[in-house]
């Protein structure tokens, strides 16, 4: 058992990597070569002909424009070298294989990222990704929480939109063979795991909550999960910023903890950066709001 949910464990099919070897390499998008930490003012990014928003977590590909006005700041994670790159407007600049050359030279500023070497961070990073086992009913619950996911808690809690649904909700708790180990009714959209249940670090389990309404509607979703294991956990306790570190230095981790498949945690702290900018879309997105 690798650990992660069962949802998370598919390969390519033969044929469609097949597909995909075989793929003209005009369609293939170019690799991301950093990643987009900080941005604030006025700030235009664009490969060739085609703009990029400016945007926490956007990827930018080698060759992207920087053109910035003043008091503008970015800063970027450029993957290869795991590097913190900062620039302040005014300034033009480029990405390059060969790092980021900017004029002024002296608006570029470059330091190690407190992450260290990092590889190039999974592109999943993506607002509202639940993930669904095709081979249940269509949800009309909405899991908040432990759907696709890895979770630092051993005792989890699980949470759901109720909807148009009024309870009780009955809450089942399956193993990695699809045997119910817990069940449990609550008129809550939430459930918290009994201590008398333990789960095993590493193994996948999923969770099903369902309800029905005095009109006969019923109402249910499922979600996968598995508990992180301990060295995933000490992981997270050494790359953790300090507190009152910078804003990019939580932007990176977060997309730390997202490419670590730790959604709910990783969900977590875009809660608290777009509480720092309420006004930033993409972070509101990826906070869940």
């Amino acid at each position: 058992m690798t650990g992660k949910p069962p949802a998370m464990r598919h390969l390519l099919p033969p044929l469609a990597a097949l597909i995909l070897a075989g793929a003209p390499a005009a369609l293939a998008q170019p690799a991301p070569a950093a990643m987009v930490i900080d941005a604030q003012g006025a700030v235009k990014l664009a490969r060739g002909a085609t703009a990029i928003a400016a945007e926490v977590t956007a990827d930018l590909p080698f060759d992207t424009r920087i053109e910035m006005g003043p008091g503008a700041r970015l800063v970027l994670l450029v993957h290869a070298a795991g590097e913190e790159v900062s620039l302040a407007g005014p300034v033009t600049a480029v990405l390059a294989r060969d790092g980021v050359s900017g004029t002024p030279p002296a608006q570029v500023q470059r330091r190690k990222s407190a992450m260290g070497s990092l590889p190039q961070l999974r592109r999943g990073v993506t607002p509202g990704a639940y993930v669904m086992r095709a081979s249940r009913p269509t949800a009309r619950l909405r899991p908040l929480t432990l759907s696709g996911t890895r979770t630092l808690e051993e005792r989890p809690v699980f949470r759901w939109a109720a909807a148009d649904a009024t309870g009780p909700f009955t809450v089942a708790v399956l193993d990695e063979t699809g045997q119910v180990i817990h069940e449990a009714r609550t008129e809550s959209p939430e459930y918290a795991l009994p201590a008398a249940v333990a789960l095993r670090e590493g193994v996948a389990y999923s969770w099903e909550v369902s309800a029905r309404n005095s009109d006969g509607t019923r109402f249910a979703t499922v979600g996968d999960f598995s508990i992180a294991d301990g060295a995933l956990r000490q992981q997270v306790r050494e790359t953790r910023p300090a507190e009152g570190a910078p804003f990019a230095a939580w932007v990176t981790w977060a997309a730390w903890l997202q490419a670590q498949e730790l959604h709910d945690e990783a969900r977590g702290v875009w809660k608290k950066l777009s509480a720092q900018r309420p006004d930033d879309a993409r972070l509101k997105a990826l906070a869940g709001g």
